[in-house]
This record gives C-alpha cells, sequence and structure tokens, in this order.
C-alpha cells in the first residue's frame, strides 16, 4: 500500500491556537483528582465543593477542612472532524484544511503526552466505516491516525456529526477530564445545539471554523448581530458565549 499523508496546515495563527488548547488540557487536567490518592487535609476555600469536606477534622479543629488527593489522571484531547456539507455551495478546500489541522493538532499533543481520540463521520475508503480512533498515544498512535486520515472519503454521503456528538453525549459526565475539539466547516444549528449540550456535559469544547477571506464579513455581521440580541436576555447571552 502507498499510503499519503495529509501534508500539515501552514495557517498563521494555528499555532496560538493550539497553545491555547493545550493549556486548556493542562488546567483541566488540575481540576480532577483520583478520589483513591489521598495526598492530606487542609483549610477550606469558597471554591471548594461540599463533598470534599473532611467532617471529623473539621469538628475536631473546630474549622471547615477538605480532603486533597494526587491528580494520577493522563491529560486527553477528544477531536470531532466534520466533513459533511449541506448549504447549497460546498467547500471540499475547506474540509482538506480542518484534515491538515487535525493533524498539527495530533501531533503537537501526542509528542507532549496527551493522549487523542478522533471521530469523524467521514467513512474509510476500504472498509466503508465511520472514522473512530481511539485513545492513544506514542508514534505508533501517530501513524494509525494518519493513516485513517488518508484513507478518508470526503466526498460520499456521510452521517451527520450532531448524531456522532449526542451519542458521545450518553458518556460525557464519565471522560469530563477530556477537552474536546470540533473541527467543522458546517455550521447548522442543529450541529450547534448538539455540540452546545456537549460543552455543557464535559465542561471543555472548542470549535474550530475554517473560512474562506471572502466569508470574514459575513460572519462578522452575523456574530455582530447575535452579540447584540444576546445583550436583550441572559439566555441569548449563555448560548452566544458557548458557541
Amino acid at each position: 500500500w502507498l499510503y499519503v499523508y495529509p501534508a500539515r496546515s501552514t495557517l498563521p495563527r494555528l499555532p496560538e491556537v493550539v497553545r491555547r488548547l493545550y493549556g486548556e488540557v493542562i488546567t483541566n487536567r488540575l481540576l480532577w483528582e483520583d478520589p483513591f490518592e489521598f495526598k492530606g487535609i487542609r483549610d477550606y476555600t469558597d471554591s471548594d465543593p461540599m463533598r470534599k469536606i473532611n467532617w471529623k477534622s473539621t469538628a475536631r479543629t473546630g474549622s471547615l477542612k477538605v480532603n486533597q488527593f494526587y491528580d494520577t489522571s493522563s491529560p486527553r484531547l477528544m477531536v470531532f472532524l466534520n466533513v459533511e456539507q449541506t448549504g447549497v455551495l460546498t467547500y471540499e478546500d475547506l474540509v482538506e484544511e480542518s484534515i491538515r489541522i487535525v493533524r498539527n493538532v495530533l501531533e503537537e499533543f501526542i509528542r507532549k503526552g496527551v493522549s487523542v481520540t478522533i471521530i469523524s463521520n467521514g467513512v474509510d475508503k476500504l472498509t466503508r466505516q465511520e472514522i473512530h480512533l481511539k485513545e492513544g498515544v506514542g508514534l505508533e498512535h501517530i501513524d494509525a491516525c494518519l493513516k485513517q486520515l488518508a484513507r478518508m472519503d470526503i466526498s460520499g454521503k456521510v452521517r451527520g456529526m450532531d448524531e456522532l456528538i449526542r451519542e458521545k453525549l450518553a458518556h460525557a459526565q464519565k471522560e469530563q477530564e477530556a477537552v474536546s475539539l470540533l473541527l467543522s466547516v458546517e455550521r447548522s444549528e442543529k450541529l450547534a445545539q448538539a455540540y452546545l449540550e456537549y460543552a455543557q456535559a464535559s465542561g471543555n469544547a472548542t470549535w474550530l471554523l475554517p473560512i474562506h477571506e471572502s466569508m470574514t464579513d459575513y460572519l462578522a455581521a452575523s456574530v455582530q448581530e447575535n452579540e447584540v440580541r444576546s445583550k436583550r436576555s441572559e439566555e441569548h447571552t449563555s448560548e452566544f458565549q458557548s458557541h
């Protein structure tokens, strides 16, 4: 077999986005502790949940005390790659750019020791199955992911990404230590709603939307309109910020 791997993206601002996303992964890891690895007891702070309070130590000392635990979880990134386009105009080159961005993110994060999972509605040209690469690290995982990206069919009819996201939504609470990234040229309302629900359940979600320069004015005007409406309603404000 001869595999032609996707090239790396050369977008100027991409390194900045990747650094910010990596910062979220590291910060998120620090928020989750292993309840079986006891570290010690310290004074209570306003940010501590009630479940962490050590009531015996609190009763003994007369002031609120909380348990501390070691962080033993591994940093993880969940990547959703959407190749579906439902509009009249389709932009295959932007989907290809999304794939190139995935390669950048994949290699950068795995080399930093972050486990990466890739889920896509694009199908394998040989098996005709949707792409689902379970979490992994190391050079072998990079190679396996790049082979799947090289064998991805982006031209045929695919399942809606909102369906795949809702399937993962059922497990989001169990995977809340994983930060997620959605790459999608498609920006339908049902996709936005599905990813918003996933973000609310998992607590960490970023949507990266590749566009042509010609789309900038249109999207800027659309965002401004939503922002103006959001100021009139707390519900709209929450929705806008989450998107």
